[in-house]
């Protein structure tokens, strides 16, 4: 499992499995029934405009799971991941609690300008951290 906290670490995340698989930026969009532009924009960490069913149809593609993980029962093995290409290998899950995806709340906001703006991820990020028990950071497995 990786630890994400920006947005860009996801992006790098796609990009390397993306590139491990051998798939160009136009074949994973074909795949994932998406556009080459937002893959772009996720390897690159803009998440702006880009709704989770998007990023949910991308990762399922490169076989990756964005999760939500209780952090009073976290999984033992978690890597960090960092920026500067230094990248802690995937290590095998023991057999660690289930995690559960996303929220799958689906909000339909289309021809908004201010839909999905960092804001307004940053405030629905806040609200979910206020559940008991939880602290809503990215995961994904690998």
């Amino acid at each position: 499992m990786y630890k994400i906290q920006i947005p860009r670490q996801i992006g790098k995340i796609i990009k390397e499995k993306r590139l491990q698989e051998g798939l160009t930026q136009e074949q994973l969009a074909q795949l994932s029934n998406t556009s080459r532009s937002l893959i772009y924009r996720l390897e690159k960490g803009v998440i702006t405009g880009i709704m989770f069913d998007k990023l949910f149809s991308v990762l399922k593609v490169l076989e990756l799971e964005l999760a939500v993980i209780d952090t009073q029962n976290p999984p033992s093995e978690i890597n960090e991941i960092s920026l500067n290409n230094k990248t802690t290998p995937p290590q095998p899950e023991k057999d660690g609690p289930a995690v559960s995806t996303a929220t799958g709340r689906k909000t339909k906001r289309k021809n908004n300008p201010n839909r999905n703006t960092q804001k307004q991820f940053e405030k629905e990020l806040k609200a979910l951290q206020n559940i008991e028990g939880l602290d809503f950071k990215r995961y994904i497995k690998g």
